[in-house]
């Protein structure tokens, strides 16, 4: 096993990214969606926006994430001590 971490946890950029539009798999899950909207399966819908998401680009890298998950927690830890007290 090694002792050096999988990721390295880094702080996601202050800049807005462009997001990279995927067309084709960005109008497959519209289109999905519509149609599970239109046949009231509403159980497929949130699967569909996720795809709608993937294909818009709007994700983080892991290293990101790990940051943005500690950060969340400290607050959330933070404010929990401060209702405490």
């Amino acid at each position: 096993m090694s002792s050096t971490p999988g990721i390295r946890v880094t702080q996601p950029d202050k800049v807005v990214r462009k997001p990279e539009i995927k067309q084709r798999e960005l109008w497959t899950a519209l289109a999905k969606t519509i149609a599970n909207l239109a046949t009231v399966n509403l159980s497929n819908v949130p699967e569909n926006l996720v795809d709608i998401g993937a294909s818009l680009g709007l994700k983080h890298k892991p290293e990101e994430l790990a940051w943005l998950l500690i950060l969340h927690s400290l607050k959330q830890a933070i404010d929990t001590l401060v209702k405490d007290y």
